[in-house]
């Protein structure tokens, strides 16, 4: 007989101030049936001596994301209202839906269940789910494919389920996600701190990428290199006007008509920097022209605040580029 013991459980992908801990399996489908998202039972994995799973939960305006990680298990879930991304971090997965068993997890692929059913087992693990909106996500995924798109056929199946490449061209999703998770963590799981960061909207970029990487990562196309001075010099002058407001590049292309491929080519083409430098490096421009006209008793804070949501990572911008701190140039004033 195979002896049954207790494996350790991975490392959460990410932590928060919310952070739950299971050991009773009927409590977890107690807690998801009383918030109205679907039924989930877990089961330990016949090896297992016991169960554990844990669970951190980031909700923003714009997005959630649920890092978790157990012990083997056995799962079902039943009448989920929202499709589902998974991100594996470690370990691997066997998941069946609409008759599709797939196999996913860490140096394999990710996985895109559809809303409904699905069941399947697991080695211990640990990933990150994305819940997915269809209207936001293709609206974004419209915006990168770029105005050189001819018809109005869906861009993103949000019907099938499939294992997802985790790299694809230059982009290797996998260190994208975890890069997102230790951005999470250093903010604490804060949903107010990272939503003015914007990394939601950078995690469903990714996602949109990562659901149809064949058609929003491919070569510019030739109307982006010919137009790109004139396209840039809108942009830019567009940035100036909201240095002060969240400027996505979802923004950018809807603007423009780009792509997501040919922003980056153009704006790297005319200024020699990608969109989100040019951005940052002309917020310090102005922080650092109005902290030398500064008037007397005004803080670093009052002044660089509405360009910068961080002065820690504003402090260290500064200095690199100006070669001392903001604070000191204040006080030379």
């Amino acid at each position: 007989m195979r002896s049954r013991k207790q494996s350790p459980v991975p490392d959460l992908p990410f932590r928060s101030p919310r952070s739950l801990r299971f050991t009773d399996a009927a409590v977890i489908s107690e807690k998801f049936s009383e918030q109205g998202v679907g039924r989930l039972e877990y089961v330990a994995s016949r090896t297992e001596s016991s169960f554990q799973i844990a669970f951190a939960e980031l909700r923003t305006e714009e997005c959630r994301v649920v890092a978790s990680a157990s012990t083997a298990m056995q799962f079902s879930a039943q009448g989920f209202p929202d499709g589902i991304i998974c991100i594996p971090f470690s370990g691997s997965t066997l998941t069946r839906s609409n008759g599709t068993w797939i196999e996913w997890g860490s140096g394999r692929d990710a996985i895109y269940l559809p809303r409904g059913d699905a069941k399947g087992e697991s080695s211990a693990r640990s990933a990150i789910g994305i819940d997915v909106d269809p209207s936001r996500l293709e609206a974004i995924a419209r915006a990168m494919a770029g105005s050189d798109r001819e018809n109005d056929d869906p861009i993103i199946d949000f019907d099938a389920p499939r294992p997802l490449s985790l790299i694809w061209a230059d982009v290797n999703f996998s260190v994208l996600f975890q890069q997102f998770s230790a951005m999470i963590d250093a903010m604490d799981g804060d949903p107010e701190r990272v939503e003015r960061s914007g990394l939601p909207e950078m995690i469903l970029r990714a996602s949109a990428m990562l659901l149809a990487p064949s058609l929003l990562l491919h070569t510019p196309p030739a109307a982006a290199r010919t137009g790109a001075k004139a396209a840039v010099s809108h942009l830019c002058d567009y940035i100036d006007a909201n240095l002060t407001r969240k400027i996505t590049l979802t923004d950018l292309e809807k603007i423009s008509g780009f792509s997501a491929r040919a922003l980056q080519y153009s704006f790297q083409s005319v200024t020699g920097q990608t969109p989100g430098k040019w951005i940052s490096n002309r917020r310090l421009e102005v922080a650092h022209t109005l902290i030398i006209k500064a008037e007397p008793g005004a803080t670093v804070t009052e002044i660089a605040g509405p360009y910068f949501n961080n002065m820690g990572e504003f402090a260290r911008l500064y200095r690199a580029r100006y070669g001392e701190l903001p604070s000191e140039t204040l006080r030379r004033r």
